[in-house]
């Protein structure tokens, strides 16, 4: 099993998160040109997803429970500002919206902000996961 982070790309949606939405319909989502399609598509089924927000941090965990990413267009897309988005379906497991695991903390963690719209966790992750455990209590 590999760990990722998913940013919600609240930049392109002008500095709107949609991860409450995420959550609620259990999905996770990628947007714009193809490529950002690969790269969600790059998550396994089973793969442990962590929901990254900008300037907030991880606000929750979720297992990846398909294999490829659905095209979805408007009126389906979550943001308005979509002409597509590439939606695959999660079971978010912990979610600590309330008590995010802050971004600086990440930072100092792993060394470096996740820094595209899909990033492998491999570098401080135990101590990532412990964090979001020790919140999720």
């Amino acid at each position: 099993m590999n760990y990722h982070f998913i940013n919600t790309d609240a930049v392109s949606n002008g500095d709107t998160s949609y991860h409450d939405t995420w959550i609620q319909r259990g999905i996770a989502v990628t947007s714009g040109r193809e490529d950002y399609r690969d790269k969600i598509n790059r998550i396994e089924r089973g793969d442990t997803v962590l929901l990254y927000v900008k300037r907030v941090g991880v606000v929750a965990l979720g297992t990846m429970l398909d294999d490829q990413a659905q095209d979805v267009y408007p009126p389906a897309t979550i943001s308005p500002r979509e002409p597509v988005e590439y939606q695959r379906k999660v079971k978010w497991f912990i979610d600590i919206r309330n008590q995010p695991l802050h971004y600086m903390q990440v930072k100092e963690l792993r060394g470096q902000f996740p820094l595209n719209a899909v990033d492998s966790l491999i570098t401080g992750r135990a101590k990532i996961l412990q964090a979001i455990e020790l919140l999720a209590r």
